[in-house]
C-alpha cells in the first residue's frame, strides 16, 4: 500500500489543480450567465431523477465505471487517460461548486452535494493506480526487468470499484428521497 501512497497525492493535486481552475473559470462569468446556468440546471434536474430509482443507480454506475476504467486504462497508455480525466473532473466539479455556490450558497451546495460525492475518492484511488502502473510499465521498458507483483493492484482496484459501486448506490437510492 505505500507503494501507491505518492500517486495518491499526484492524483489529488491534479484534481485540485483542476478544481481551482475550473472554481477559477467559473468566476469569470457574468451575472446573467450565472442566472442562465441556475435556470437550465432546474429545468433538467426533473429530467435526470427518473421515477424509477433502479435505473437510476444503473446509469450512475454506468458513468462512474467509465471514469474509473479510464483512469485505470492510464496504465497502458503512459498515465495520459488517468492525468485528462482527472484533471477534468476536478475542473467540472470545481466549476459546479463555484457557480452553484454564486446562486445558492457554499453551505446549500455542500450540505446537499457532500453525502454521495465519495466517486470523487474512487476517482482519486484509480488515477492513481493508472499513474502507479505507467510508471511500473515505464521501468519495465527501461530497464528491462520482470514487471513488478501484480497483488499490489488488487486491493486498490477492488476499493475503487467498491467506493465507486456504493457511491452510485446512495446518490440513486437515499440521495433521492424528499426530505
Amino acid at each position: 500500500m505505500r507503494k501507491i501512497l505518492p500517486y495518491i497525492y499526484c492524483s489529488i493535486l491534479l484534481f485540485t489543480v483542476g478544481f481551482a481552475v475550473g472554481g477559477y473559470h467559473s468566476r469569470t462569468l457574468s451575472q446573467k450567465d450565472i442566472d442562465d446556468l441556475a435556470r437550465g440546471n432546474l429545468q433538467s434536474m426533473s429530467l435526470l431523477i427518473p421515477t424509477q430509482k433502479f435505473p437510476l443507480f444503473i446509469r450512475i454506475l454506468k458513468t462512474n465505471m467509465g471514469v474509473i476504467f479510464c483512469n485505470f486504462s492510464g496504465a497502458l497508455c503512459f498515465a495520459l487517460p488517468a492525468i485528462v480525466t482527472t484533471l477534468y473532473n476536478g475542473y467540472s466539479t470545481g466549476f459546479f461548486y463555484s457557480s452553484a455556490s454564486t446562486v445558492y450558497g457554499t453551505g446549500f451546495v455542500i450540505r446537499h452535494t457532500l453525502p454521495h460525492s465519495g466517486e470523487i475518492l474512487g476517482i482519486l484511488i484509480s488515477c492513481a493506480i493508472g499513474l502507479l502502473g505507467a510508471a511500473d510499465l515505464m521501468r519495465y521498458f527501461i530497464k528491462s526487468t520482470l514487471p513488478v507483483n501484480l497483488k499490489v493492484y488488487y486491493i486498490p482496484i477492488s476499493v475503487a470499484i467498491s467506493i465507486t459501486a456504493l457511491s452510485a448506490a446512495i446518490e440513486a437510492f437515499l440521495s433521492t428521497l424528499k426530505y
